[in-house]
């Protein structure tokens, strides 16, 4: 069995602005960088060990990967994984959030241009998933990852429970086991987070 840590990147300036990032290159911002290193105490203090970081190769991710790891004195070089990247909003990156909350369960916005649809993010993130379970067996692994990204696979896991509405702020970090190529959720959110969901 693989246990995942799914953990979202931190603050960035756009998330607080509530504008829509995507696949925008944006930098953690002082409460960003922040809530790593609370959540990397928080891992330490909990006693969970981590084995294995992978990343998004997305800054905000990478930056957010990087302080956990200081703060839990992992020595393992980051892997960063092109499966784990946020999804293709298209024209709507950098837009506002609140219209796009709305759009996104709709059949809509399968019309704009450029959108990574859900189905293929989600599928997206299960491969790579499963592709750890065959590389890192017995391990557990903390990946850094985004909203819509984690948001899709969780919806691709169990949809009858999980949403693109589904609550998922900043630094949150889920808990997935894997096990003969089937995911489960474990826990949803492993610590309490004191930020809100701008997407």
């Amino acid at each position: 069995m693989v246990t995942i840590y799914l953990v979202r990147h931190g603050e960035t300036d756009w998330n607080r602005k509530l504008l829509c990032q995507g696949r925008i290159d944006n930098l953690l911002n002082n409460n960003g960088k922040e809530g790593a290193k609370e959540l990397g105490q928080n891992i330490l203090n909990s006693n969970i060990k981590i084995d294995y970081i992978l990343s998004s190769p997305l800054k905000r991710a990478q930056e957010t990967a990087k302080i956990i790891q200081q703060e839990i004195n992992n020595k393992e070089q980051i892997k960063i994984d092109l499966n784990f990247l946020e999804r293709e909003f298209g024209e709507l990156e950098g837009t506002d959030v609140v219209p796009l909350r709305k759009l996104v369960i709709t059949p809509e916005v399968n019309k704009v241009k450029g959108y990574e649809k859900d189905n293929e993010v989600g599928e997206r993130m299960l491969k790579g998933l499963l592709e750890l379970e065959k590389q890192y067996q017995n391990s557990t692994i903390l990946i850094v990852s985004h909203s819509h990204a984690i948001k899709c696979l969780l919806q691709t896991i169990n949809k009858n429970i999980y949403s693109l509405q589904t609550k998922l702020p900043n630094m949150n970090m889920s808990k997935l086991h894997i096990e003969n190529g089937k995911i489960t959720v474990d826990k949803l959110s492993v610590f309490e987070t004191k930020t809100i969901d701008p997407t």
